[in-house]
């Protein structure tokens, strides 16, 4: 109940991880679901938030581009396929999966694309390794094309993000990243929504932020001018 109605305002993983870890080590695999079930909720509720709030482009005005929600399927498959390949310019969102898998996704004004590699899947625990790298987008559409040949080269050795164990209880507000680069600023997240058993596909949700959104943990407070106003 406190996850359901205050999950904008606590992060809430380190706690629900406890309790799902108490329920497995239990054998309550209804309760384990039930929890997952609950964490699905709140992931939709937390990217209808975000796709509801209009972007604030540079110069301070409403014309900013909006949130942007992208639904990653890692399919079984008896016959695997090698990852994607992202100097050919794919906007793949589907890939076959065997335990190990590339996407490419473009930023919603399309001038970034992040090259996410997943690996490693616990089914049990309900996590998945990915690791993150950004860079330019050539094309002025969804298709992640590379500005030049080197540019993935380059990555590969000097522009990985990140590398972190994604999990059921990541959510957008609280478990996100913040992107600082080639002239543009841009905020995503990254959430685990379906994982069960290594017979079926994994589903994952990833929201690229509105632009200019600031998290409540980030924005600026002047505490001077707070005293002021409760003062007066």
């Amino acid at each position: 109940m406190v996850t359901l109605n205050f999950h904008d305002h606590f992060e809430f993983k380190p706690l629900l991880q406890e309790v799902d870890a108490r329920l497995l080590g239990a054998g309550e695999m209804d309760g384990h679901e039930k929890l997952a079930e609950v964490a699905r909720r709140i992931v939709d509720r937390q990217i209808n938030m975000l796709t509801s709030i209009d972007g604030i482009s540079k110069d301070g005005g409403t014309d900013g581009y909006k949130a942007k929600t992208i639904r990653i399927n890692l399919d079984k498959s008896i016959d695997y396929t090698s990852p994607v390949n992202c100097e050919n310019g794919h906007d793949n969102t589907t890939t076959n999966f065997n335990n190990n898998a590339s996407i490419c996704v473009s930023s919603p004004d399309n001038k970034v694309c992040l090259l996410l590699n997943f690996y490693s899947p616990n089914y049990k625990k309900k996590s998945i390794m990915m690791l993150t790298s950004v860079y330019p987008n050539r094309n002025t559409t969804s298709a992640c094309t590379p500005r030049s040949a080197k540019d993935i080269t380059a990555l590969k050795t000097l522009q990985i993000l990140d590398e972190a164990t994604l999990s059921i209880f990541d959510f957008p507000l609280t478990d996100n990243a913040k992107i600082v680069s080639y002239g543009n600023e841009y905020r995503f997240a990254a959430s685990l929504y379906r994982i069960r058993t290594a017979r079926e596909s994994i589903t994952l949700k990833l929201v690229w932020f509105p632009e200019g959104y600031v998290t409540e943990r980030e924005r600026p407070i002047n505490q001077a001018q707070f005293v002021k106003f409760l003062r007066s």
